[in-house]
């Protein structure tokens, strides 16, 4: 029998949603969020949007690392994007 950690025990009785007020963020000394807040609500589906380099990814980062407070009953799975170069230039015939 498949287990979904989503759905196990630890989190009965819990809010699901997230709530985190007065974020601060760095990255290589730059502060990309003051006092900020995230909330997110269970069921939801969300967009993260903006320029690169602006931090989405650090964002999402620090969020699965835990380096923001996230309620310890939630479970986080981050999969960061990787492109293999031979991969796509076999796939593209780039660089023929």
């Amino acid at each position: 029998m498949a287990v979904n950690p989503l759905q196990m025990g630890s989190g009965r009785g819990k809010s699901r949603d997230i709530k985190i007020d007065g974020i601060d963020l760095f990255f290589a000394g730059n502060r990309l969020l003051t006092d900020a807040n995230l909330t997110l609500a269970y069921g939801r589906r969300y967009g993260l949007v903006g320029n690169n380099g602006v931090g989405k990814s650090t964002l999402l980062r620090a969020l699965s690392r835990r380096e923001i407070a996230v309620p310890t009953h939630i479970s986080i799975l981050h999969v960061e994007q990787e492109v293999i170069l031979i991969a796509m230039e076999l796939m593209t015939g780039y660089g023929r």
